[in-house]
């Protein structure tokens, strides 16, 4: 670091990474991390070249930090010069790269730097793995900000524990290997040298070849030139005598010089296709015709055909050769693993909604797994529907196998057997329909996904771009928002037949469709037992076009309703639900939305008006019915109701609107209902002048709104402090209650009526009557 006492530390820290290798390496996204301080993420792009220097300073301005010019900023994160601090870097996986700590503090304005690059040893914490720079760099601050370090002596002893850093070499590793070269043409080959740890140490070579009239080599150099046609073997030779080899062609521009062959890894059982690249001596690639081979020691292992499909058979390596007609092979290893199953349990039903089912069956074979559940066609090479499970508790680190299969359920039955091989050059992608990326517990349940009876031919647009975007979409609903998912997905055809390199083996789709219902996780069926457990399912329904040109669409814009894709495909979907339900959901239909307005207080005996007019319905041209019930029992229908309560208390209106499928919401309105008191006359067919000891009578008629509201108590006061009272259970409306008083002292007298009801509504009249003498 810069001299502190002009550069504070916030500024002037700075550290150095180096590229040993022979390709540029891209740092961004890598992280970086001290005993102080939490990652630092690398951003933008920031490259090291083969054999360079990059410099990454606390400040970036080389104003400020002392002269350093460097290419990102650590920013927050703080080195101490002790022995607690250590410096790691990650890759944009988090996988470690390097680490390193020191064990001494160095001279004031200088930097510590490791005497030997190539030797990976950690931790560094012994002070003899690291000098203290000498060279200035600027003014009185030591050190080699994007050059090699200028303490390159290194006579530490055993640091990595079991064996000096630096020696012996035990072996050595030349590439390219095998090489080719034209005649004329240079080669350059580069040596690793390794002690017997496999760290990499630091030693000379000495270069030759067991041919120099085929090809010469540069001794120090490691550059061969080919001189004529034929091989010839590049050795380098460490300076403790240890030497490693390169087996070189030298051939004819356009001759078959090199093979090279990709190697894989597949479970017993499964098959992928394995490739050779064919190179003539300048290193362009040539196109060829090849021989496969297995090891005739690994026969037991796999095999391969014309093609280059291997089929795993037992667990192990094995090496196949691929042989160009001139003689030229190429080899690799390939690897057969045990497939390891997860737990069947972890599946629910994958037809849970029903097993689709169309007009004519003989051409939907079966095929159920506990992974999924496959309707194959032998006519089209593939799935007529794969329809499968999927929730949060079925995702695992299970690498994508690449080992497309011929299904052996169709095997079985003696039909076609598609194979990898018929896709190879096909012009189009193997397009899984159950996507491989949503069974990764285990190696076998990921290898399901690539049998044939999943895939179909897709654009490289449609399954690269906007397909795979909106199963990204899907598996995050389960991944992410804990969704239970039940999925049906397939091809669809509508135009004249076309099939893979018109081999008439496997037709090529015009759409490719799903089908997801969402339900909370657990869920499944027996959870939709009402409109309202209806309305919150998620029901999610994709067409979309096999063609090019739609790679970045947005793939929203291929949603269709259910119904739709029935009509396209002739199967009928999620059967298994209510079919008044499965009308529904299947329209794409959407719930009403249900609106009360009308009063929210009354009288007993009034009539009281309410209105569902303002309910709505989202889906163009559906129109509503209107049900009404009140929580005295009574019903009504129509957009706008009269009701009349006979009696008072609280109570409820609740309407229901229902849409052309069925689809009922409801929305409800409390309603106080108070009581009514009785309405009374009092009259008399005496008139109002009596003689004393002569019958006075009197005539009671009174009606109450509330037709509930007896019995009723009547109260006759005669004004000369008696009285007469008794209990009716109805009113008499018409039909007046009689009553006769006789007075036997003259005077004026007050006659007074009550009648209450059961809710103590009064109702009074009175009459005055004079008694004569």
């Amino acid at each position: 670091m810069a001299d502190p006492a002009t550069i504070s530390d916030a500024n002037g820290e700075w550290f150095e990474l180096h590229n040993p290798g022979e390709a540029p390496v891209s740092l961004a996204g890598f992280q970086i991390a001290s005993a102080n301080d939490a990652n630092v993420t690398i951003s933008g792009a920031v490259t090291i070249a083969p054999g360079g220097y990059a410099v990454f300073a606390k400040n970036p301005d080389n104003a400020a930090n002392g002269g350093v010019n460097a290419v990102f900023s650590f920013g927050a994160l703080n080195l101490a010069n002790n022995a607690t601090d250590w410096l790691l870097i990650r890759d944009n996986v988090g996988a470690l790269v390097d680490s390193v700590s020191w064990g001494a503090t160095p001279p004031t304005g200088a930097s510590r730097a490791k005497r030997a690059m190539l030797i990976d040893c950690t931790p560094f914490n012994d002070a003899r793995a690291w000098g203290t720079s000498t060279t200035n760099y600027v003014s009185t601050n030591r050190g080699t900000p994007g050059l090699v370090n200028d303490v390159s002596d290194y006579s530490a002893p055993d640091l990595c524990g079991g064996g000096v850093p630096g020696g012996p070499v035990a072996t050595v590793t030349v590439v390219p290997n095998p090489a080719s070269v034209a005649v004329g043409a240079s080669r350059a080959f580069t040596a690793t040298p390794r002690d017997a740890g496999g760290t990499t140490v630091t030693t000379t070579f000495t270069w030759t070849s067991s041919n120099p009239a085929v090809a010469s080599i540069d001794p120090a150099t490691g550059i061969a030139t080919g001189v004529a046609l034929g091989t010839a073997t590049i050795t380098a030779t460490a300076a403790n005598g240890v030497s490693g080899t390169s087996a070189l062609t030298v051939a004819a521009a356009g001759d078959v010089a090199t093979v090279t062959v990709g190697g894989a890894t597949i479970p017993i059982g499964f098959q992928t296709q394995i490739f050779g690249t064919a190179r003539d001596g300048a290193g362009a690639v040539v196109t060829t015709t090849f021989t496969w081979a297995v090891d005739p020691a690994d026969a037991s292992k796999l095999s391969i055909d014309a093609n280059g499909v291997i089929t795993g058979i037992a667990a192990g390596s094995a090496r196949v050769t691929a042989t160009a007609p001139n003689g030229i092979s190429g080899t690799a290893t390939i690897t057969i693993e045990t497939p390891v199953v997860a737990n069947p349990a972890v599946y629910a039903n994958n037809v849970e909604f029903g097993t689709p089912t169309d007009a004519n069956p003989t051409d939907d074979f079966i095929i159920a797994r506990p992974q999924a559940v496959i309707s194959y066609n032998r006519n089209t090479g593939g799935p007529n529907w794969v329809s499968y499970n999927l929730d949060a508790g079925q995702f695992g680190t299970e690498d994508r196998c690449n080992c497309f299969t011929n299904e052996p359920a169709v095997i079985a039955q003696g039909f076609p057997v598609i194979r990898t091989s018929d896709y190879t050059n096909g012009g189009y992608d193997r397009g899984h329909m159950q996507r491989s990326a949503d069974r990764t517990l285990a190696s076998y349940e990921n290898a399901t996904t690539f049998y044939l009876s999943n895939v179909v031919p897709q654009t490289a647009d449609l399954n690269q771009g906007v397909w795979a975007s909106q199963e990204i979409f899907i598996a995050d609903l389960a991944r992410v928002s804990n969704k239970e998912l039940f999925i049906i997905t397939g091809p669809a055809f509508t135009g004249p037949a076309r099939f893979i390199k018109d081999e008439g083996k496997i037709r090529i789709p015009d759409f490719t469709w799903k089908i997801v219902v969402a339900l909370d996780r657990n869920a499944d069926l027996s959870s939709i037992t009402s409109w309202d457990d209806l309305a919150t399912t998620q029901v999610i329904a994709v067409s979309m076009p096999n063609i090019t040109g739609i790679r970045n669409a947005n793939w929203r814009d291929y949603q269709v309703s259910v119904d739709s894709l029935e009509s396209l495909t002739g199967y009928d979907f999620l059967s298994a639900l209510p079919d008044n339900y499965e009308a529904a959901i299947e329209a794409g239909d959407r719930p009403p939305v249900a609106n009360v307005s009308g009063p929210t207080t009354g009288i007993e005996g009034q009539s009281l008006t309410f209105s569902g007019s303002s309910s709505t319905d989202p889906d163009a041209g559906d129109v509503l019915s209107y049900r009404w019930t009140f929580s005295d029992g009574s019903s009504a229908t129509g957009a706008s109701v009269s009701k009349t309560f006979a009696d008072n208390g609280a109570y409820t209106a609740r309407l229901t609107v229902v849409d052309r499928l069925g689809w009922e919401r409801s929305a409800t309105q409390a309603v106080a209902v108070s009581n009514a008191a009785p309405v009374a006359t009092l009259g008399t067919s005496s008139g109002t002048t009596v003689a004393a000891n002569v019958g006075w009578l009197a005539q009671l008629r009174f009606s109450d709104a509330g037709l509930r509201d007896g019995s009723w108590r009547v109260l006759f006061d005669w004004g000369d402090g008696t009285s007469f009272s008794t209990l009716l259970t109805a009113p008499p409306v018409t039909t007046p209650l009689q009553r006769g008083k006789i007075w036997t002292t003259p005077g004026t007298y007050t006659v007074i009526v009550t009648v209450t009801d059961k809710d103590g509504g009064v109702a009074t009249e009175s009459r005055t009557v004079t008694v004569t003498p």
